[in-house]
């Protein structure tokens, strides 16, 4: 959620941080197998972000969506916003319970 990438409307950086160190240390993160060198960069990660931030966020919520059959055209949103209602329809002359889908 911190990485430049990650902008609105592209992700979850909704405080807009951009830092090329913060970038590389994600990235590097990402893809290093070796779990006490992937720990070791999230270290590093941790101590840039507490030196860039006046606040972190204490909640990261998920973004679930539950579809039903008579609901057509919702789209989850990368940002977490509500965005996809704007799209979403209920197609009448339906009240056929769907099942539910992560």
């Amino acid at each position: 959620m911190f990485h430049s990438n990650s902008i609105p409307p592209g992700g979850a950086n909704r405080g807009r941080l951009k830092d090329t160190l913060v970038d590389q240390l994600i990235a590097q993160a990402e893809q290093e197998t070796d779990l006490k060198k992937q720990a070791q960069l999230y270290r590093q990660l941790q101590q840039r972000l507490n030196k860039l931030l006046s606040y972190i966020y204490l909640l990261y919520e998920d973004n679930i969506a539950f579809y039903r059959d008579n609901i057509k055209d919702y789209r989850v949103s990368v940002d977490g916003n509500y965005d996809g209602l704007i799209t979403a329809q209920k197609l009448k002359g339906s009240n056929k319970q769907g099942s539910n889908k992560k």
